[in-house]
Parts: C-alpha cells; structure tokens; sequence
C-alpha cells in the first residue's frame, strides 16, 4: 500500500482508557437487571464505571457500558504516540 494512500484519511487514535470493542442494540446494563429494553430508565447511571465481567479466574474480561462493550484494562498508549507521529 502506497503511503500517499494512507494519508487521504483522517485517523483517530484512542491513546487512553478501556478500549471500545462492540456496541449493541441492547443496553447490558438493563439486561444485567432483568429491565425490559421499554423500561431501561436509564438505570446506567448509576455505574459510572460500567459494570466489570469477570472471568472463571476472577479476571477483569470486559467493562459492560450501557450498549458499549469496553476492555477489562485501562490501556495507556502515550508512550507510542512518537512512533506513529509521522505515519499519517
């Protein structure tokens, strides 16, 4: 791929927190309270954070945000953004 091809699109890099994964029609935090998807009431608000998933080794898997599905960790890429500086 041609470098002059790479850069005709504009990118943006999330250099901080949990990393977006998947986006649902159904918000995970109604169903992790049994809400019906009419009766929601915005019971997300109440876990700012979201809600951790655990794994069978009580590992942190995903963070549950509403209709967000995020990584467990909170990923720190500030010490790459010199590398890819000058790729776009």
């Amino acid at each position: 791929m041609s470098w002059a091809f790479a850069t005709s699109f504009e990118v943006e890099v999330l250099s901080y927190g949990h990393l977006p994964l998947a986006y649902s029609a159904r918000c995970f935090t109604a169903r992790s309270e049994d809400r019906p998807k009419d009766e929601c009431e915005t019971c997300c608000i109440k876990y700012p954070n979201g809600r951790n998933v655990l794994s069978q080794e009580n590992q942190q898997v995903f963070v549950l945000n509403g209709i967000q599905t995020m990584s467990g960790y909170v990923y720190n890429l500030g010490n790459e953004a010199g590398i890819h500086a000058g790729t776009g």
